[in-house]
């Protein structure tokens, strides 16, 4: 069994339509987070914010055919679920054709930079465990 020592707690879910790009990038972020939770559509994705409540969210922009661009949804997963403290997006298509969609908190280019992916999420699990340990501590 492998050790969770320096994995970040905070679960991750990972939302991509194509299953080996999933599959890929559930292995690398498993080295890093002790949960790594994968939807391969919305739908899958929202059972998934329900049951598991992830702070952190990574999505790909286009999601397939059968899908609208994640910009579309991601307004009303930050306004149900308020477990997400950090959604990024990931997208092949150039960030500047985005519409701008204040549900996001930043956008990765692919192809990823997988180490600058973890290291942001990292950076925001720190910030969140100082804002705990600061609401916690005692009055001196």
């Amino acid at each position: 069994m492998e050790k969770s020592e320096g994995k970040l707690p905070q679960p991750l879910l990972v939302v991509d339509d194509r299953t080996d790009v999933l599959q890929a990038l559930t292995r690398f972020f498993e080295l890093d987070f002790q949960i790594v939770l994968k939807a391969q559509s919305p739908a899958e994705a929202e059972q998934v914010l329900r049951s598991r409540q992830p702070n952190f969210l990574l999505c790909d922009y286009w999601l397939g055919e059968n899908h609208p661009p994640s910009t579309e949804f991601l307004p009303r997963w930050r306004a149900e679920y308020p477990c997400l403290k950090r959604v990024v997006l990931m997208t092949g298509t150039k960030s500047s054709s985005i519409p701008p969609c204040s549900a996001i908190d930043d956008i990765f280019p692919k192809p990823l930079r997988l180490a600058r992916v973890v290291e942001y999420f990292r950076a925001h699990a720190d910030a969140m465990q100082a804002e705990g340990q600061a609401l916690t501590s005692p009055v001196l």
